[in-house]
């Protein structure tokens, strides 16, 4: 059995996620093959093979079909991708038919009813494909609403690493902090309540260079704006607040919960479905947003039993990462004696 990992988007965002899955996977995965673009920020492995792919749509499908049918030449027997365009994958289809090769896709940011189309081209794809969520609320949208077929697997909990930590001056910090990152798809509004409900807390806002040019949220004394926070800064913070628009999380998750747990701090969020979702999976790390914000200040986390926490997940997440290509495509269960005769 011939198993390839498959990712030509790699946006340089989820570099610290693909060193992740890259860094854990067996030794059952015949090839890795990712977008030469992130070359520079992954970590070297004697399996991977970078490849130009360029974001022309038509040159993009081209250099994938002709790889799609490499793939059947080899007998690749299933492929991985770790990003997808639907409407890509349709029209590899059509041209390569790929009824032999399973295919799993793994979910970011492509189930959103914004993108009604997009929605349309999932529901149409090849029905064997198999769709990994890292939310409930997607996993079950893709189910019920688009009938697909789908499995939960749970994002990772990663510390990332910045090249630009020594780029960045040391932030003082006297009294209770508040992190808010604000990178996309942040609710302004959110973020002035909180502010303005909070005189005692200090809060930092991470704000796009574009956005502290125009001078946000500088009409508040309890606010430092800035672009960039290194590990050393983020120790220091005591929770962390996510004031993300309601409708784009959903079905997706934002990395920041993720991140912060790796930190060990508290995330705050309103009563949405991304709340709802991890309060389920982080009771002890996931908190509700609430007028009387220094009560969940006062918290203490133990370290230790993070860590063993943490451990504990991501050795689960990485056994089941690993059995993607022995999935019943029916059931998501593992098949049974699949690893033997692949051997």
């Amino acid at each position: 059995m011939k198993n390839v990992i498959l990712d030509y988007v790699c946006p340089i965002g989820h570099s610290s996620l693909i060193n992740f899955y890259l860094d854990n996977i067996n030794n059952n995965f015949y090839k890795i093959i990712l977008n030469k673009d992130i070359k520079d920020d992954i970590i070297k492995k004697k399996k991977i093979k970078f490849l130009d792919f360029r974001k022309s749509f038509l040159v993009r499908l081209y250099i994938l079909i002709k790889l799609f049918k490499k793939f059947k030449k080899s007998n690749v027997s299933c492929v991985t991708m770790l990003s997808y365009d639907p409407l890509l994958l349709i029209l590899i289809n059509i041209f390569c038919n790929l009824k032999n090769i399973k295919i799993f896709i793994l979910e970011h940011d492509n189930i959103s009813k914004k993108k009604p189309l997009k929605l349309f081209f999932i529901k149409i794809l090849k029905k064997k494909i198999i769709h990994l969520t890292y939310s409930e609320s997607a996993h079950n949208f893709l189910k019920k609403k688009l009938l697909r077929r789908s499995k939960i697997l749970y994002h990772p909990i990663i510390k990332y690493n910045f090249n630009f930590e020594k780029d960045i001056e040391k932030i003082k910090i006297k009294k209770k902090t508040i992190l808010i990152p604000t990178r996309h798809h942040f609710d302004e509004l959110l973020i002035q309540k909180i502010v303005s409900n909070n005189p005692k807390i200090d809060f930092l806002i991470l704000l796009k260079n574009s956005n502290i040019k125009k001078k946000k949220f500088n009409n508040y004394q309890n606010v430092i704006t800035i672009e960039k926070i290194s590990d050393r800064d983020l120790n220091k913070i005591n929770a962390i607040y996510l004031p993300l628009e309601k409708n784009v999380y959903n079905y997706r998750v934002s990395a920041w919960v993720y991140r912060g747990i790796a930190f060990n701090k508290k995330i705050i969020l309103d009563n949405n479905t991304l709340y709802q979702n991890e309060k389920k999976k982080f009771p002890n790390h996931i908190f509700k947003n609430t007028k009387n914000i220094e009560s969940i200040l006062i918290k203490n986390l133990n370290h230790k039993k993070n860590l063993v926490f943490i451990h504990s997940y991501n050795k689960k997440l990485i056994k089941e990462f690993n059995n993607i290509p022995y999935l019943n495509w029916r059931d998501g269960r593992v098949v049974e004696g699949a690893r033997l005769e692949s051997v």
